[in-house]
């Protein structure tokens, strides 16, 4: 059965505080507003789809747009143009594998990192390659770069410390 071509629309925003010297922006409403930035239409086909796109979106240096999906367990990268460009992990409780994804992809350098179940998985960021991972006592959060040192969040239900 043919899965039909379907396409993620992809709305980039930010978040401005309610005084703005930008006199061709409206004021939002409020402390915080949002204004569109850009749309990107993401490209899926028969044999790259998302299935539940709503584990996290994340936009590199590059302009190239990562995004989780819970259903595949994988990350999939997409051009700036909204084309299909690689796919890291899959499916599986292995090395490079994912059980369930999470919010909080990131990229460092020549890596991309994405939490997981319990663990921050690492591939190359130029061939996908698993390079790779961490486990963590609890569920992890986006994280991001100070200088050299990654900050994350960490939950942790139900353990007594």
């Amino acid at each position: 059965m043919a899965i039909g071509r379907k396409r993620l629309c992809v709305l980039f925003v930010a978040l401005i505080a309610g005084c703005t010297s930008d006199s061709d922006r409206p004021a939002p409403s409020g402390l915080l507003g949002v204004v569109p930035l850009d749309t990107v239409v993401l490209e899926e086909s028969d044999t790259l789809y998302l299935g539940k796109p709503d584990a996290g979106l994340f936009v590199d240096d590059r302009g190239a747009i990562y995004v989780a999906d819970e259903f595949w367990r994988r990350l999939v990268r997409f051009t700036r143009e909204g084309h299909p460009d690689r796919v890291f992990g899959q499916n599986g409780s292995g090395p490079g594998e994912f059980r369930s994804t999470a919010p909080g992809t990131f990229v460092a350098g020549d890596l991309v990192f994405q939490p997981a179940s319990r663990k921050l998985v690492a591939f190359d960021r130029e061939t996908g390659e698993f390079r790779g991972e961490r486990a963590a006592n609890g569920y992890l959060t986006a994280g991001y770069l100070h200088g050299t040192d990654l900050i994350m969040g960490l939950f942790d239900y139900g353990s007594a410390h």
